[in-house]
């Protein structure tokens, strides 16, 4: 059962013959700018050129491999933030 996974592999768009690992700690929470910042590192996703890819392209990475990305926007400390929420 999902529920019970760490991580969830998932097929790479980008480079169809290499999978990349979703931990489950990032699917269901908002993810402000730092978090989503660390999920791209700990994806390591490049493009063709050899670059890190950011959250635009992880988003849509992501989308296409069927999970849904909830966008929204919410005051912390007085300061509209942007959050993303990854459904799996």
């Amino acid at each position: 059962r999902q529920e019970d996974l760490d991580y969830l592999i998932v097929s790479n768009k980008y480079a169809p013959e290499e999978d990349f690992v979703l931990p489950k700690k990032f699917i269901g929470v908002p993810l402000g700018k730092e978090e989503k910042s660390v999920l791209c590192e700990f994806m390591n996703l490049k493009d063709k050129q050899g670059h890190l890819l950011k959250w635009t392209s992880v988003k849509k990475a992501l989308i296409a491999k069927g999970f849904k990305i909830e966008d929204k926007r919410k005051t912390i400390d007085g300061k509209k933030v942007s959050i993303s929420i990854i459904y799996a």
